[in-house]
């Protein structure tokens, strides 16, 4: 194949991964782009935890390897679609690179001296943690296909197990809000309460 075709077939692929239109039935990638594609993501979320300054990112490849193992434990072959899967953390690593070339800007321009500060408003817009909270989201959904085909499962089993998890995120979420934000005074507006 030549490099042109294997760059177009990489594109179709990412963009069928966003669609959640993932597929185990097509064929698998050269071994060496595998290869290549795993380190450019494991480059990625390593530059998310250094601009994060959040190590627990590092604990997302767990949940991401998740399906992959119980897909490769059923069918005992590896498939370039494990490492497509990872798709959308490429708009993670989008707004990581943004977010670099606006402190860089903002450096040059000679607002701040200190390090790779990113001007405000674009700072609480721009939010790594939001984004790959939202992507991990995404990877995990868009590898349930995966998944449905190598169980032999039909779509019906694939939308339970997004109801599952959107379930679980809001019970997460409700958890942590109800738990960590405390409300003070009888209008949740006195500091001294």
């Amino acid at each position: 194949m030549r490099i042109t075709q294997i760059f177009t077939q990489l594109i179709q692929r990412h963009i069928r991964v966003l669609l959640l239109q993932s597929n185990l039935h097509a064929p698998s990638l050269p071994k060496i782009i595998m290869v290549g594609l795993a380190g450019i993501y494991l480059i990625g979320l390593l530059s998310v935890v250094e601009l994060s300054q959040r190590p627990f990112w590092l604990i997302a490849i767990l949940p991401f390897a998740l399906q992959p193992l119980l897909i490769f434990v059923t069918q005992r072959r590896i498939h370039s679609t494990f490492i497509e899967s990872l798709a959308p953390l490429t708009i993670a690593y989008f707004i990581a690179v943004v977010r670099v070339l606006l402190a860089v800007g903002d450096r040059l321009q000679n607002h701040t001296t200190g390090s790779l500060t990113v001007p405000e408003p674009w700072g609480q817009r721009l939010d790594l943690n939001v984004a790959m909270l939202i992507c991990g989201i995404w990877v995990l959904l868009a590898q349930l296909p995966l998944t449905a085909q190598a169980f032999g499962k039909s779509r019906k089993w694939q939308w339970q197990a997004v109801a599952i998890m959107l379930f679980a995120a809001s019970v997460l979420w409700a958890g942590r809000v109800y738990l960590t934000i405390r409300a003070h005074g009888a209008t949740a507006s006195d500091p001294f309460a």
